[in-house]
């Protein structure tokens, strides 16, 4: 996944990773070309696309899923602009 927003950061297109620790994983996706931001008190996983479809629950994208972890997809401008201005407002 990491590669496909890479590429999708090099064309334009705004990528932003939101994350709780700097650490050997936060430095490799800089070096991608990929925003990111270190905030420590956001316990939020979710992913955004297009400011517009919003994925929300226990899956760290970037990560690793458990079987116990879930997520679920919704499709409302609404809700991601008001996850965006929660987390960029943090």
């Amino acid at each position: 996944m990491v590669n496909q927003l890479s590429e999708l950061a090099h064309i334009g297109i705004e990528v932003l990773i939101i994350t709780t620790a700097s650490n050997p994983e936060t430095e490799y996706l800089l070096q991608r070309g990929l925003s990111v931001r270190i905030l420590p008190e956001v316990k939020l996983c979710t992913t955004i696309i297009d400011k517009d479809i919003v994925w929300y629950g226990a899956i760290n994208a970037l990560g690793y899923a458990t079987e116990e972890d879930n997520m679920i997809k919704v499709v409302d401008n609404k809700l991601s602009n008001e996850l965006l201005e929660v987390l960029l407002t943090s």
